[in-house]
This record gives C-alpha cells, sequence and structure tokens, in this order.
C-alpha cells in the first residue's frame, strides 16, 4: 500500500530540490586601498581611512579591504571616515565614489549614519567582540543616506552615490571636523525570484502534500463510515 509517509517523503525531496542554493552577494571584494572620494559641493575630500567590520565583530586595522555583504559564514558592513576640516558654508549637494573592486550576485548598497569615532572603528578586534558587533549592527542602521544596485558589469569600476538630504544636513553639522558613514548589503530582491523550473518543484512539492492529506482524510472517513455500519448492524 502506498503510504502517507511515502507521500511527505517525495513531497519533502522536491521540496529540498526547489530551496535554492545559498550563494554569496557582495561587493568590493578584494578592494583597494585607494581612497574614498567624498565630493561636497563640487570639492573632492579623500577618506582618512576605510575598513569592515564583521557580524561576529572581528575587524583587522591592518587590512585595507573595505568588504560588504555575505563572504562565506559572516556578514560584513563597511565603513569610510572624512577629514571636513577644511569645508565651511552650505551644503548644496554632496556623492561618495569608491571603487566598485569585486561584485558577487546582485547586491545592493546601502549607507547609513554612524556616531563612532575612527579610533573605534579601526580598532583591531577579534571574533565576538561584543563591541565589535554594536559597531557592525551600527554602520547597517539608522539614518538612511543612499543606495545602489551593484552588477558585475560595476567590478573594478568607480562608482558614484548620490547622497540624500538627511546626509547633506549631518555633513553640514560635521563641517569644521570628521564626518563617517557606514555601508551594509543585501540580495536584489527580484534576483532572488524562483526559476521556473525551481516553481515547478515546489507546485510538485505542495501537491504532494496536498495529494497526502486528502488521501488520508477519505481513509479516515471510509473507517468512520465502517464503524458506523458495524454498530448499526450490531457486527462485533
Amino acid at each position: 500500500m502506498f503510504k502517507i509517509k511515502h507521500v511527505i517523503g517525495l513531497a519533502a525531496f522536491g521540496l529540498a530540490f526547489a530551496t535554492p542554493a545559498a550563494a554569496r552577494t557582495y561587493a568590493f571584494g578584494g578592494s583597494p586601498s585607494t581612497p574614498w572620494t567624498l565630493t561636497v559641493n563640487g570639492t573632492n575630500y579623500l577618506s582618512l581611512d576605510h575598513g569592515w567590520i564583521t557580524s561576529s565583530g572581528e575587524h583587522d586595522r591592518n587590512n585595507s579591504n573595505y568588504l560588504a555583504g555575505d563572504f562565506g559564514t559572516v556578514q560584513y558592513n563597511n565603513w569610510g571616515v572624512f577629514d571636513l576640516s577644511s569645508f565651511a558654508g552650505a551644503v548644496q549637494s554632496a556623492t561618495l565614489s569608491l571603487n566598485a573592486a569585486g561584485v558577487s550576485g546582485n547586491p545592493v548598497y546601502r549607507l547609513f549614519d554612524t556616531n563612532a569615532t575612527l579610533a573605534a572603528l579601526d580598532q583591531t578586534r577579534g571574533n565576538g567582540d561584543l563591541a565589535g558587533i554594536a559597531l557592525h549592527n551600527d554602520l547597517g542602521s539608522g539614518s538612511f543616506y543612499g543606495s545602489r544596485q551593484f552588477s558585475a558589469a560595476d567590478s573594478n569600476n568607480i562608482v558614484s552615490i548620490s547622497l540624500n538630504g538627511t546626509a547633506l544636513s549631518r555633513i553640514q553639522s560635521a563641517a569644521g571636523g570628521q564626518f563617517a558613514l557606514g555601508g551594509t548589503v543585501s540580495q536584489n530582491v527580484a534576483a532572488a525570484v524562483p526559476e521556473p523550473s525551481t516553481w515547478l518543484m515546489m507546485l510538485f512539492g505542495f501537491g504532494m502534500i496536498g495529494y497526502g492529506m486528502r488521501t488520508a482524510k477519505r481513509r479516515s472517513d471510509e473507517k468512520f463510515e465502517t464503524k458506523i455500519k458495524n454498530v448499526t448492524f450490531g457486527i462485533a
């Protein structure tokens, strides 16, 4: 007899194959030590430093990479700090430019504010460092400054991101001092839509589960009817 557990097993098999394999999604892989450029009102300001902090709190101040995204089993967020001591006047426009380096997937790079100092950001930290974990989370949240979607075509090219009004206000407040910002990467939602073959496997899996449930219900109803007949006609 074809058991319900066999049906469930087949369904699980179909759903397992329908689940897309996890892929690395990142930008700035193998990034150079070249400074980032913050252009304010047409004037360029080079970053004092830039870097990364992982979701496990790690950072190596001797590593000049500024990777952002999923790489291996951890998430990387990045940061850049600029010296605006020579800036004066009203901020009217601002753009961040940096080398995209290596790009994997179709990452969406988002910029946020941070109150962290350069000394705190560029401190070497080990795995599980609580302050490092807090910094990583801060770099990928808070006041939103702007975003850009990357593709393989951006690899090793200089890309620019226009900063919004929130960022302009923050730059204005930082005039005469230092301005820092953080970045994080997420996978493009459109790129995560399953392929047609994946949909077929998912439909197969759900269909088998539905078939199994209907079969189990029909057998249960048949057993109930048989029991009623037995009671009615006095059959032991």
